[in-house]
């Protein structure tokens, strides 16, 4: 992400509920703006980010800190991001198991 792009999802401090659906066409600007602007879901943007291998996995890790079913089956067309994906469902697993034994 360059600067001119951060200073943009850094000044949208509150949802921009009017550019929603057009913002959810994009999987990258979906991504970021659930990431950078919303800090939650973006459930319009799901089926678009659902469309990348990337942005699948950064959504479900960075965003949703839990498995993106939506996206899985792109996710397990890249070879690297299938990796990175079970080891984090390994974690979100390993982290519940922990949580049960509390």
């Amino acid at each position: 992400m360059n600067a001119k792009e951060s200073y943009t999802w850094d000044a949208l401090e509150e949802p921009f509920t009017l550019g929603e659906s057009i913002l959810a066409s994009d999987a990258k600007r979906s991504y970021e703006y659930a990431y950078y602007s919303r800090k939650a879901p973006f459930q319009l943007g799901e089926y678009a980010i659902a469309k990348s291998a990337k942005y699948s996995y950064r959504y479900a890790k960075h965003v949703l800190k839990a498995p993106f079913p939506l996206g899985e089956a792109v996710i397990n067309t890249d070879p690297n991001y299938s990796s990175l994906y079970a080891k984090m469902l390994w974690n979100c697993s390993k982290l519940s198991r922990q949580g049960e034994k509390s």
